[in-house]
C-alpha cells in the first residue's frame, strides 16, 4: 500500500514538474506550471545583435514590447534607426564620424548624446525633452557593465557573458523610462561595444 501511495505520488509530481514550461525567447521570463501558485512572472527587458556579432543590426525586446535597432545601410556606424509598435526614430551623428556626439529623433522627442568628455567612452550624458541620464561604466574601461541614473532612478546593463557585447539585460527601474528613452539609454554601451570591437573610430 505505501510502495502503491509513492508511485502515485511520484507519478503526480512528474506530471507537474512536465507541466511547467520556459521559452527564453518568451516577452516575459516566465516559468509557468498551471498546478503551482508560485511560479514568477518577471518582464525582460534586453537587446541582442540579430546574428552573433552582428554589430550592425540588433532586436529590441521591453517586456511584451519588440523592436529594431539597425543602422542605415550596413555598417554606416554614424546613422542609425530604430522601429518600436507605432514608433520610429533615428540617432545620427552630429558630424560625419565625430562617435562621441549623437543626436536622437523620434517625432516629438529629442535627446542629445554626448561623451562627457571627448572620446571619453565610458562616461556619458543624455539630455532633452526634460530628460537627463547619466550612463557610466561600473569601473573604469569596463564595457560589459554599465549603470545609468536619471531623477533619482537607476538601471543596470550587463552583458550576459563577460565582454559578450552581442547580447545585453536590462534591470532596474526599467519601468521609470519611456521607450524612447530606453532606446537613448542602451544606445551607449551599444555603440560602446561596436566602437571597442571593431575600431570603427580609428
Amino acid at each position: 500500500m505505501q510502495i502503491k501511495k509513492h508511485i502515485t505520488t511520484s507519478v503526480i509530481l512528474l506530471l507537474v514538474l512536465a507541466s511547467c514550461k520556459k521559452d527564453p525567447y518568451a516577452p516575459c521570463n516566465l516559468t509557468y506550471c498551471q498546478y503551482c501558485d508560485t511560479c514568477t512572472y518577471s518582464p525582460v527587458f534586453e537587446f541582442r545583435t540579430n546574428t552573433s556579432h552582428d554589430w550592425d543590426d540588433w532586436d529590441l525586446r521591453f517586456g511584451d514590447t519588440t523592436g529594431t535597432l539597425t543602422t542605415n545601410t550596413t555598417e554606416d556606424w554614424d546613422d542609425w534607426d530604430f522601429y518600436l509598435p507605432g514608433k520610429s526614430g533615428s540617432i545620427t551623428t552630429n558630424t560625419s564620424n565625430d562617435f562621441d556626439d549623437w543626436s536622437f529623433s523620434c517625432g516629438a522627442v529629442n535627446y542629445d548624446i554626448r561623451t562627457n568628455t571627448s572620446n571619453d567612452w565610458d562616461d556619458w550624458d543624455i539630455t532633452g525633452n526634460g530628460f537627463t541620464a547619466e550612463v557610466r561604466t561600473n569601473t573604469s574601461n569596463d564595457f560589459d557593465d554599465w549603470d545609468i541614473t536619471f531623477n533619482g532612478y537607476q538601471i543596470e546593463i550587463r552583458t550576459n557573458t563577460s565582454n559578450d557585447w552581442d547580447d545585453w539585460n536590462i534591470t532596474g527601474d526599467v519601468h521609470e523610462l519611456t521607450h524612447e528613452q530606453l532606446v537613448a539609454v542602451l544606445f551607449v554601451p551599444l555603440i560602446s561595444g561596436a566602437i571597442i570591437s571593431q575600431g570603427i573610430n580609428q
